[in-house]
């Protein structure tokens, strides 16, 4: 168009397509991440090829009082799609959880692991915030005023959630990261158990730590 029509345009990137990119590649450079997309892919993978299993999970939906949804696709292009496909999984967590329990125990120890747990709901948090961002993006006008503050706002959220948390004192653990409440930490016993969503099993603290520091380094990229 330019060499045809108008010497004179100025081009420019779509800006929502580059965020999605540095989204992809901040995902690259964390173990964590490509660690819990496979875990994601093996979900989705699970019920796709499976009209069974999805009237399966509806039944178990019905029974739990949980809305009818499906699993969501996740797409290579579009890195961003990611929070939509964990929200979704999040929301369906009890009844995976009771799904895999009586037909997929490999499948069931993953979602039932503390690093799967962690990753989902921070990943969960952390993808709405992007996603959020990638809307505004895609708005038809959209002042740079309005990109600046949205921007700002979404960094110092990350920054205050995530990144300035000090791990290292537990008394700070309680402020790391978005959806508070949904998660429990209890002493039983003398054995630290971890409660998510009426899932109870025993958890490290050490192992619960060393998660958190992963999420941490993924906020930072």
């Amino acid at each position: 168009v330019k060499d045809v029509h108008n010497p004179f345009l100025l081009t420019m990137h779509c800006i929502a397509h580059k965020a999605a990119l540095a989204s992809a590649n901040a995902a690259d450079e964390s173990d964590l991440a490509k660690r819990f997309e496979a875990a994601l892919k093996e979900i989705i993978c699970y019920f796709s090829h499976s009209t069974s299993r999805r009237t399966r999970l509806r039944q178990i939906q019905e029974e739990l009082g949980l809305d009818e949804l499906q699993i969501l696709k996740l797409h290579t292009v579009r890195w961003l799609s990611r929070s939509a496909a964990t929200s979704r999984i999040l929301t369906n967590y009890p009844a995976l959880v009771k799904e895999f329990q009586e037909d997929s125990s490999i499948l069931h120890e993953k979602m039932s692991s503390l690093w799967f747990v962690k990753s989902l709901v921070h990943f969960v948090d952390i993808l709405s915030q992007q996603a959020h961002v990638s809307r505004i993006f895609q708005k038809d006008h959209v002042p740079y005023k309005l990109i600046k503050s949205v921007v700002d706002a979404t960094m110092g959220s990350l920054q205050n959630l995530y990144i300035a948390v000090n791990l290292e004192d537990k008394a700070e653990l309680g402020n790391f990261g978005g959806f508070k409440g949904k998660e429990l930490w209890q002493s039983i016993g003398g054995e630290q158990h971890f409660s998510f969503l009426d899932t109870e099993f025993k958890m490290d603290m050490h192992e619960y730590i060393h998660v958190l520091k992963e999420v941490k380094q993924f906020a930072e990229i």
